[in-house]
């Protein structure tokens, strides 16, 4: 997972540079993966369970990310 994390965080670091609005479409895991990096947060133990649903980021979910001048991020998930 490790692996994927890094990924996914090496994407998002690349448009963060970028300094232009952008969409990033993924599967759950890398999304899920990348959402509590950014949180600073560990992975919840077992969160593929069913009874964790809540913990990942869904199909179709929307995960807004803003970011402002002094780099400090807001997150705000959406489901569809």
């Amino acid at each position: 997972m490790e692996s994927v994390r890094q990924r996914a965080l090496s994407i998002f670091e690349e448009k963060v540079v970028e300094q232009q609005d952008c969409i990033l479409v993924s599967h759950g895991d890398p999304l899920t993966l990348l959402y509590y990096h950014l949180l600073d947060k560990k992975l919840p133990k077992e969160m593929w369970k069913p009874e964790n649903e809540e913990l990942i980021i869904a199909g179709g979910e929307i995960v807004q990310v803003d970011i402002n001048q002094k780099k400090s991020i807001a997150l705000k998930r959406y489901k569809v």
